[in-house]
């Protein structure tokens, strides 16, 4: 569940950002900019969350030592 949570604020991010460039309407450029600012808000908690408790905390999975595989057979 935590994944989706920084997945769906990173698309909205890009969403609103598209939004922003392409209105011509200037009274929008303010709404688009605050909806984005929350959602940087939402990304934020999000990635400190991801980072305590799984992100970057646990290592990487390994590639196997092939010499060793080598000298089984």
């Amino acid at each position: 569940m935590l994944y989706h949570m920084g997945f769906m604020a990173q698309t909205a991010q890009g969403y609103y950002g598209t939004a922003l460039a392409g209105s011509k309407r200037t009274d929008l450029a303010l709404a688009y900019e605050k909806a984005n600012l929350k959602t940087l808000g939402i990304a934020r908690k999000w990635f400190v969350s991801w980072r305590k408790t799984s992100g970057l905390n646990s290592q990487p999975p390994l590639a196997p030592n092939r010499k060793e595989l080598a000298q089984d057979k």
